[in-house]
């Protein structure tokens, strides 16, 4: 029990040492970004066209009643 412990207690501490990031982290987390931000702008396009395609017929009914 004492020995779990012990090695609980020592990889904890142990992690913050292996993050110590470089270049190749942060260009990963760079394209990591990049590539969340591309879907959330694909996804607000794709709600534009649907509304748009929403508005057309409202736009037609009121065009006709001009």
């Amino acid at each position: 029990m004492i020995e779990q412990n012990r090695r609980e207690v020592m990889s904890s501490l142990r992690l913050p040492l292996q993050e110590d990031g470089g270049a190749l982290s942060s260009t990963y987390n760079a394209i990591g970004k990049i590539f969340r931000i591309a879907t959330i702008m694909n996804g607000l396009v794709l709600i534009g066209v649907a509304v748009s395609f929403m508005l057309l017929p409202i736009e037609a009914s009121l065009e006709e009643s001009e």
